[in-house]
């Protein structure tokens, strides 16, 4: 921009510099905005681009969106019904083992001082065996005492669910029963109780004690005598025709 110098005075020269500087710097400011704006304008039709050359997206059908859901739902159910009866399951396992183990221990409990009075009853029915055999008028009495208190231990027994183990003419059994000698029976077949020496007991039908028995075995047998007796009268026959046969031959001769 040229600037009138002639005849020109220097204080309007100096304003319309100004104007032209100002001019100047507006018309730059402008420019530079306007070539922000070009870029922006330019992103813009790039990212329309950009999604416009994709493939759009098919819309899923309501009802396949329903059946989905309705699949995704009963896999759900089943999986937590499963659970369910597994945790139940384990649930009523523990509960068994709970009862089972609370019931065990307050056997243990109770044959610990059971055990203790056991020998008390042995001693009783020992003395009154013996005084019952050896009854007398001056210890009828007594009997009859020693009978009453022991009746009363064994109702006592009773009532803890313990009871006796009966073992006389039943078939030995190991689990109840504990085989201390054997003895020959005509009144008992082999195998059989036919004596006990001290009584046994059960808990809740639990071994408390085993009953300490005599097992009959079978009687002997006579066979081996009559045997021997065939076997010597084979020899008395074979002998006899031994000594026929050398008669004759020494007749002959």
């Amino acid at each position: 921009m040229r600037l009138a110098m002639s005849n020109s005075d220097p204080e309007e020269v100096a304003a319309s510099a100004d104007e032209a500087h100002e001019d100047a710097g507006t018309s730059s400011e402008t420019g530079a905005g306007s070539g922000e704006l070009g870029e922006v304008e330019e992103d813009l039709e790039i990212e329309v681009e950009g999604e416009g050359s994709g493939a759009v997206p098919k819309a899923l059908d309501p009802l396949e969106q329903l059946q989905a859901e309705v699949k995704t739902l009963e896999a759900a159910k089943a999986e937590n019904y499963e659970r369910f009866v597994r945790v139940s399951a384990d649930l009523e396992n523990f509960r068994k083992r709970s009862r089972k183990e609370l019931s065990d221990a307050r056997i243990d409990e109770k044959s610990k001082v059971l055990k203790d009075i056991l020998p008390v009853i042995d001693n009783l029915e020992r003395a009154l065996s013996h005084a019952q055999s050896t009854e007398t008028e001056a210890t009828k009495s007594i009997i009859e005492g020693v009978n009453l208190v022991l009746r009363s231990f064994q109702q006592t027994m009773e009532r803890h669910k313990v009871r006796a183990i009966e073992a006389v003419g039943k078939p030995f059994d190991p689990a109840l029963h504990e085989a201390v000698s054997q003895a020959p029976s005509a009144d008992y077949p082999p195998g059989t109780v036919v004596s006990a020496l001290q009584s046994g007991y059960t808990i809740e039908e639990r071994l408390l004690r085993p009953a300490l028995v005599v097992v009959s075995v079978a009687m002997p047998s006579e066979a081996p005598a009559s045997e021997a007796a065939a076997d010597q009268s084979e020899a008395e026959e074979s002998s006899a025709t031994a000594e026929s046969s050398d008669a004759s031959e020494a007749d002959e001769q």
